[in-house]
């Protein structure tokens, strides 16, 4: 079995630059509606998760560079027909 790894690039100000083919279909989100957008504003307001914003601009603030990111989190919409 393959296992794919959704990955996505946020600047500092947690807006998506570039995300991966995996990233749109494990969340069934289209490009155009990740495009510029601020990770907490996709997937109908889904990823609007006040504590990961939190936990990634206070990350944000004390280092340039966050490489391996990590977080559990239930999507409702994920993996529901």
């Amino acid at each position: 079995m393959v296992a794919y790894v959704s990955l996505l690039v946020l600047d500092n100000q947690l807006k998506i630059l570039s995300v991966n083919k995996s990233f749109y279909d494990t969340f069934k989100l289209k490009k155009s509606t990740t495009g510029g957008e601020k990770l907490y504003e996709i997937g109908e307001c889904d990823w609007n998760i006040h504590s990961i914003q939190n936990l990634l601009l206070d990350m944000i603030k004390e280092n340039n560079i966050i490489n391996d990111f990590e977080f559990d989190h239930t999507f409702n919409k994920v993996g529901h027909k």
